[in-house]
Order: structure tokens, then sequence, then C-alpha cells
């Protein structure tokens, strides 16, 4: 399982890599979009980089450095030719649009977790969980819960243990205080 989860973190730092420097090599050194347009990375088909180019780098937001909303990526992913959203991409769009009104403390990350069951550009075989890591199946936790009572049962037991001689070592020089007292009675006397 380990091995999933070290082939998960080298794509994605093979992904951060090859999109950032397309992004640098190919976006940010073209002086207007025409330009980027012509220089289309190796391996790429036409349609898609005219689409990325026309779409996504030439909004002014990413100019400014600034994350698209999970509200767009949905919208930019389901629109049909129309532009608009039909049927039930249109409810769960604005369900998107009332959840980040409602809670805007969610990470981008959260509500497209919330709201897909995939992680968006890495297609639809890989889940949230494998960008995360593994996660403790039930039995796994139950085991840990368990180990953790018994540690806790041998500390409670431990301190039990210690209270108890305390108060014998207490009881014992009560005992030795007052034969002292009273043979220092009746020596006096």
């Amino acid at each position: 399982m380990w091995v999933a989860v070290v082939v998960m973190k080298h794509m994605r730092k093979r992904w951060r890599s090859w999109r950032g420097s397309m992004q640098h090599n190919n976006i940010r050194n073209a002086n207007s979009l025409q330009a980027a347009l012509k220089k289309r990375p190796r391996g790429m088909l036409v349609e898609d980089w005219e689409w990325l180019v026309t779409e996504h780098y030439s909004d002014p937001e990413f100019w400014e450095g600034k994350q698209p909303t999970a509200a767009k990526i949905f919208k930019a992913a389901r629109k049909a030719k129309t532009g608009n959203l039909e049927g039930q991409d249109a409810e769960k769009y604005e369900e998107i649009i009332s959840t980040t009104d409602k809670h805007p403390e969610f990470s981008q990350f959260e509500l497209i977790e919330k709201y897909h069951n995939h992680i968006v550009c890495f297609g639809h075989g890989v889940t949230p969980k494998d960008v995360r890591g593994l996660e403790l199946s039930k039995v796994d936790l139950m085991i840990e819960i368990q180990e953790k009572n018994q540690q806790i049962n041998s500390l409670t037991g431990r301190v039990d243990a210690s209270e108890s001689n305390h108060q014998k070592k207490i009881e014992e020089i009560k005992t030795a205080h007052e034969v002292q007292m009273a043979e220092m009675k009746e020596s006096h006397q």
C-alpha cells in the first residue's frame, strides 16, 4: 500500500513540475495570447492547446495569480455549446455557489472533494484519498483504540498502586508519630 502513496506523490510532483514549466515556457514568456497559441507544447493536441489558452490563460485572474474557484472549474468543465449548464449540472452548480456563500471557510479543495468523486485534472481514476494518502480502516482504528485503552489502564493501575503505597507510608508515619508522642508523655510524667 505504501508503494501507491509513493507513486502518487511522485506523479503529483511530476504533474506540478510539468504544469509549471509549461506555464513558464509557453505562456508567461509569450508577449501575447496569439504568441502563446503558437508556442504549443510538444505532444499536446492543437485543439486542446487552443482551448487552454483561450479559456484559461486569457482570464485576467490567471495573470494576477488567482486560483480559479471550484464553481468556475465545474462550470467550465460542464457547460454546453451554448455556454450554459443544463439539467443536473445547473443544479449542482447552484449548490456549489450556495455552499460557498454559506461556508466561506471551506477551501477550494474541500468544495471539490464534496462535489466530485475524483480529483480535477487527474481523470476519473484518482480520488481525493489517493492524493491525501491512505486512511486507516475501521479495523485499524479499533486496534489503535484498544492499544490506547490498554495503555490508559496500565497507567491507571500504576497511579492507583502508587497512591496506595503513599497512603500506607502516611499511615505508618502517623502511627510512628503517635507512638513517639505517647512515649514522650510517659517520660515526662
